[in-house]
């Protein structure tokens, strides 16, 4: 005959003392609860389970059939529906919740600190290389976007990769950039991140409708002459787009202004081209 006891204390104070015996041969199957009968059955011979309500909460005894013999076990029945287990689901998944929010305020503070270090890594590194820019930066073309809050973006690729520098709300002004413009901005083949905007560079794009304002106040006869002219700088981006030319200058300049920059050879081709422009100074 097999003899097994489990003793349970119960929230109030109160030992229980549960005593299974379970016959050899019979099966008979007697169980006790503080010396006081609970369960009996007999010829048990199979795996058997039983309900015991200690208190309020319910324990479910197991016998099960093994190839050598039965084995025993007594515990709580966690997925019965008892109030016990009611508050024991309400307090996990209480639980459950404080814990998440435990985890992603963590990891949100975690991040904060990991984006925070890396953006001042990031500048760091911006502000050691920015003196390399002179020495082996690059210069390409990005185009200029205005955002909704006014302020000035440079988009730049490079490579299959966009990258964006923002810009001087103040030096935009006063290079009287508008949506779309063209722009030279330099920066460090291994790492583009490390960038300014290049106003040395202006492109064509931007240039030309530079040029059109700057010469769209000329009154030259015949007017053939002031298309002409416009047409020969647009031709040569060397002239169209000079970092002195007059028409990119925040101050302006005059014609003779333009001429000095170049060859006098410039000006006889000029006179050659569109006839004497000493009419247009």
């Amino acid at each position: 005959m097999s003899q097994l006891q489990w003793t349970y204390v119960a929230d109030s104070g109160q030992q229980y003392h549960v005593v299974l015996h379970h016959g050899g041969r019979s099966g008979h199957v007697l169980v006790t609860v503080n010396q006081k009968v609970s369960i009996i059955d007999f010829y048990v011979r199979k795996t058997k389970s039983y309900n015991i309500l200690l208190e309020d909460e319910l324990f479910l005894l197991e016998l099960e059939k093994g190839p050598k013999g039965f084995g025993y076990a007594f515990a709580i029945d966690k997925q019965a529906d008892t109030e016990r287990n009611k508050a024991r689901r309400k307090l996990k998944n209480r639980s459950i919740v404080w814990i998440t929010l435990g985890v992603l305020v963590f990891f949100g503070i975690v991040g904060s600190l990991a984006a925070g270090m890396m953006n001042w890594q990031e500048r760091l590194t911006l502000k050691r290389n920015l003196p390399l820019l002179d020495e082996i930066g690059e210069v390409t073309y990005g185009r200029v976007a205005r955002q909704d809050d006014g302020s000035w973006t440079l988009f730049f690729t490079e490579g299959p990769m966009i990258y964006e520098l923002a810009l001087d709300s103040s030096e935009a002004r006063m290079a009287r950039l508008q949506q779309g413009d063209d722009q030279g901005v330099r920066y460090l083949k291994g790492n583009p991140k490390v960038c300014r905007v290049d106003w040395a560079y202006c492109g064509p794009q931007r240039a030309s409708r530079l040029l059109a304002l700057w010469m769209e106040n000329w009154e030259v006869d015949p007017p053939e002459k002031k298309e002409c002219l416009r047409q020969a700088i647009l031709e040569n981006r060397g002239w169209l787009t000079h970092p002195d030319a007059p028409w990119l200058r925040a101050n302006g300049g005059t014609w003779a202004d333009w001429l000095a920059l170049h060859h006098v050879s410039v000006r006889e081709g000029l006179d050659a081209k569109c006839g004497s422009i000493q009419e247009v100074e």
